[in-house]
């Protein structure tokens, strides 16, 4: 929007050096704290915040930071670099250590220009992802690469690199209020979220999949503009709404671009929509709100409650629910109500698991 924000973004006598990916929802808030503190800002860029923030506060910044980020600053004065990454890993931050050099940045692909990076596939790395679907610990798919972990920032000083844990959530599962109290507390939660999201120097429109979680931001965010992908034709919708229908041919001829995209693989078939659904609202928009999480927060899916519901039937030995799963498979008809549920429980909770991955 203006040159003023451009990057690297160094404080007043240069001695501090930022890279920065993301957005800082509570910046203006402490944008206002750090000029009491005497600090003198020259745009009204979020990236500026943190750069005045890190002198004035040190590392304990990110403790004060609500937003999505990965940024650096570099202490030209003491030659320590300090890296962080935010709290649910929104956004990403790779780094390497290799030949005497250390390496950062949002995406790997951006090492392999580097004299020094050497390009290993990571055997390590395989089988966690054959079983899990994804890679679950900071390694990736290429030797020597590690991912910062989500509420987690590093120091590099004297050659010395240090990781720190900043935010860790603290689940006690005690809980006094009524269900009306906790509701109408999400609810206030959310709305204040999206106040936070919507503060924008561009129009803010939304995803909506018709899941719980777009549905809801939307009505929220009251947004005038919403975007959908599907596979087939669906029924429309009655608002300003973008919609496509990605086809057979177009699926199979981006899965080598959005392998691309994603650096390293991740079995989740919806990023192949998400990846046209985003080409799509780049074409027209450059924020979008969206939902995760919401269905593993709240419960949404009935199998949650199975383990609490039908402690009953568990008792069956084992030979016997093995037998009836067998039997649903094979001799009920797709879809019959029970099904699924006799189908599940027929397996070891480990075999459950893994069989998504088969």
């Amino acid at each position: 929007l203006s040159s003023v924000g451009d990057q690297p973004l160094y404080n007043e006598d240069k001695s501090m050096v930022l890279v920065f990916n993301g957005e800082i929802y509570n910046y203006q808030e402490l944008k206002k704290e750090l000029q009491d503190a005497g600090h003198t800002f020259v745009s009204n860029t979020d990236s500026e915040t943190l750069i005045h923030g890190y002198e004035e506060w040190g590392e304990s910044l990110v403790e004060r930071l609500r937003g999505m980020y990965a940024f650096a600053i570099w202490d030209t004065r003491k030659k320590k670099l300090f890296v962080a990454r935010d709290i649910f890993g929104i956004k990403p931050l790779y780094y390497a250590q290799m030949n005497g050099t250390l390496m950062f940045a949002s995406e790997i692909k951006a090492f392999m220009e580097h004299p020094k990076f050497d390009k290993v596939f990571n055997e390590d790395a395989l089988g966690n992802y054959l079983s899990f679907q994804f890679v679950p610990t900071n390694e990736t798919f290429f030797k020597g690469v590690f991912c910062l972990q989500p509420g987690h920032y590093f120091t590099y000083e004297n050659g010395e690199l240090n990781i720190t844990r900043y935010f860790e959530p603290n689940f006690t599962g005690k809980y006094e209020k009524t269900f009306d109290e906790a509701a109408a507390e999400v609810e206030k939660v959310m709305k204040e979220s999206v106040e936070k999201h919507k503060i924008s120097d561009v129009e803010v429109a939304s995803y909506l999949s018709s899941g719980v979680d777009s549905s809801y931001l939307t009505y929220l965010g009251q947004v005038d503009h919403t975007f959908t992908v599907g596979f087939d034709e669906g029924e429309s919708i009655h608002m300003k709404n973008d919609a496509k229908v990605i086809t057979p041919d177009e699926y199979w001829d981006s899965l080598s671009d959005i392998q691309y995209y994603m650096d390293e693989p991740v079995a989740d078939p919806a990023a192949v929509a998400l990846y046209f659904l985003s080409k799509e609202a780049a074409k027209k928009v450059k924020v979008v709100l969206s939902g995760e999480g919401s269905d593993e927060l709240f419960g949404g899916y009935n199998i949650y409650c199975e383990p609490l519901e039908h402690t009953a039937f568990n008792k069956i030995p084992m030979p016997i629910r093995r037998f009836m799963g067998k039997f649903a498979e094979y001799c009920l008809p797709r879809g019959m109500k029970g099904r699924g549920f006799l189908m599940r429980h027929g397996k070891t909770l480990e075999e459950r698991y893994f069989a998504n991955a088969t």
